[in-house]
């Protein structure tokens, strides 16, 4: 939650009441449309956590790690970039298997 809304918030806000109010607006928006997805998803409900496992997870785990330290570390050898760009692609190839399965067995996973 706290990051979704720190990189949807502007930093130019010069009153501070202003943007806090605006970040309790859009945390209450959020909270109130994952209870809705919850309510509507109970059912399957271990699918809606393997989707998210494989559409947030493995990107936090794989892909972005990589790609941020390729940007941050533009003086490394080629060969520990090349092999952060491949973690990438197993990262993305991974993200796509996981993705797929879990939602061609969706029925499979009714509670």
């Amino acid at each position: 939650l706290e990051v979704t809304l720190r990189t949807t918030t502007r930093k130019t806000e010069k009153d501070a009441a202003t943007a806090l109010f605006q970040r309790n607006v859009k945390a209450s928006f959020l909270i109130i449309g994952l209870g809705v997805i919850g309510y509507f998803a109970q059912d399957y409900l271990g699918n809606v956590a393997s989707l998210l496992g494989s559409l947030v997870g493995v990107p936090i785990g794989l892909i972005f790690p990589n790609l941020m330290h390729n940007i941050l570390a533009k003086d490394s050898p080629s060969g520990v970039r090349t092999l952060n760009y491949c973690v990438v692609a197993v990262g993305v190839v991974a993200t796509i298997v996981a993705s797929t399965t879990t939602i061609l067995n969706w029925s499979e996973g009714a509670e």
